[in-house]
């Protein structure tokens, strides 16, 4: 964890190969875990819009030079998505080291269908509804865009949907929003997490920024498809009507739209999109997958 148990100022110190996992956009800015419109970290910062800062050589930069000063030679660089590596490819920070993508991980022995009639009953949701599930560690925050699922709710017929959420915020969020909803708080165990995927009939991420998307393979995983924008990492994860629907960035009424193309396909339709999304689950993202790409990676390395 750098720059957590790890100072990054050792990093040059360690006299073996190094291989950081890039978890989101921190590690190639001045400071910031999305850059959201500014690409400053291309050229090394300063000017922050976050530090709200006009100044080229403000505290950003400083820390992004520190950063490229720290820096091993022998550093191998890995994104959980092709969009972060292609980031980190084109920062100041990493540009002069070698960077590849290898996906996030999760557990398909975990995250793995069960009965939805019987995942309702336990969650004492109804069933004469289609549910729409929305989650996240805090839903509230800019990048995850929650503003842009509220817009989209205006596009959809409300009086034949559930909500369902879960993270925190969400129910202070849809409060003013008439339409039959629950919301389970801020959940950490798979249990709980796995029924309600299984419980659902969509899963929405309307993030503007996601360097992977874990909810989102946790949902494949459990044979729930998802709605999300053709941006950022849950472009990896997602393949458009194959598992989900990617909608154009940041549309609300596209991300509406989504959600209507799946509701209205035939049960022989949804049943083979069902298969796909778990299929895909297991096949690009299941740790033991993930595991042999890393021990690769280090034989490469060490030309074993």
């Amino acid at each position: 964890w750098v720059n957590g148990l790890v100072p990054i100022s050792v990093l040059r110190s360690i006299k073996k190969p190094v291989v950081w996992t890039l978890r989101d956009m921190w590690p190639l800015t001045g400071g910031c875990h999305y850059s959201i419109d500014c690409d400053n970290f291309k050229s090394g910062c300063g000017s922050c819009p976050q530090l709200r800062s006009k100044h080229k050589y403000d505290l950003s930069s400083l820390i992004s030079f520190l950063k490229r000063r720290w820096l091993p030679s022998n550093l191998k660089v890995i994104g959980i998505s092709h969009w972060l590596t292609n980031l980190a490819l084109s920062s100041s920070t990493f540009a002069n080291h070698e960077c590849s993508t290898i996906s996030n991980n999760i557990d398909t022995k975990s995250f793995k269908p069960f009965n939805q009639d019987d995942a309702r009953s336990l969650l004492n949701l109804p069933s004469d509804k289609k549910i729409i599930l929305i989650g996240a560690q805090n839903v509230t925050d800019f990048y995850k865009g929650f503003d842009l699922f509220l817009q989209s709710l205006s596009y959809i017929d409300l009086e034949t949907v559930h909500i369902v959420t879960f993270g925190r915020g969400a129910g202070t969020a849809m409060k003013p929003i008439s339409v039959s909803q629950t919301h389970f708080g801020f959940l950490s165990d798979q249990i709980s997490l796995r029924l309600l995927y299984c419980a659902a009939d969509i899963f929405i991420a309307p993030s503007r920024m996601d360097a992977f998307g874990k909810t989102l393979a946790e949902s494949l995983a459990c044979c729930l498809p998802v709605v999300c924008f053709n941006y950022s990492g849950p472009s990896d994860i997602v393949e458009h009507k194959i598992t989900g629907y990617l909608a154009k960035p940041f549309d609300a009424y596209d991300l509406a739209n989504g959600v209507k193309w799946i509701l209205n396909l035939s049960s022989s339709q949804l049943s083979e999109m069902k298969l796909e999304c778990r299929n895909s689950a297991v096949k690009k993202f299941d740790s033991r997958v993930i595991a042999r790409q890393y021990l690769n990676l280090y034989n490469n390395i060490l030309n074993i």
